[in-house]
């Protein structure tokens, strides 16, 4: 997500890893920025809970909201929404937990909407289709 400041922001994520003949997967907590000017990436703080496709809001004050996502903890597992929230401060490089929403969602959208609140919509809360 491009940040108010113009920088891009990357977090989360899903490692896959084979490890005696069997693949992994491991939801991420790893964020990083990409700064145009430079072309280089630096490591900015990690995220609070582990997540990967969660639901990116950009806020009025510069700050990104991520909401939800799906998270994987291992081998043959269905990866589960997640209801966490979290939002990103670019001042003071830091994750800050938020409430949770009242359902797991994962490849949902979310927006602001005109007196400031987020609303974050659709998406699944098992991913694999066993439940929407």
């Amino acid at each position: 997500m491009l940040l108010k400041d113009g920088r891009l922001l990357v977090a989360g994520g899903l490692r896959t890893y084979s490890q005696d003949g069997f693949l992994y997967n491991e939801t991420q907590t790893t964020a990083a920025v990409f700064d145009w000017q430079s072309e280089e990436w630096h490591r900015v703080s990690d995220m609070n809970v582990p997540r990967n496709t969660g639901t990116p809001v950009l806020l009025s004050d510069g700050g990104l909201l991520v909401a939800g996502g799906s998270v994987w903890d291992g081998y043959g597992t269905v990866p589960l929404g997640d209801p966490d929230v979290e939002i990103y401060d670019p001042r003071q490089n830091k994750w800050i937990a938020r409430q949770s929403m009242l359902k797991k969602r994962s490849g949902a959208f979310g927006t602001v909407l005109p007196n400031g609140d987020v609303l974050v919509m659709a998406g699944s809360g098992y991913i694999g289709g066993y439940q929407w």
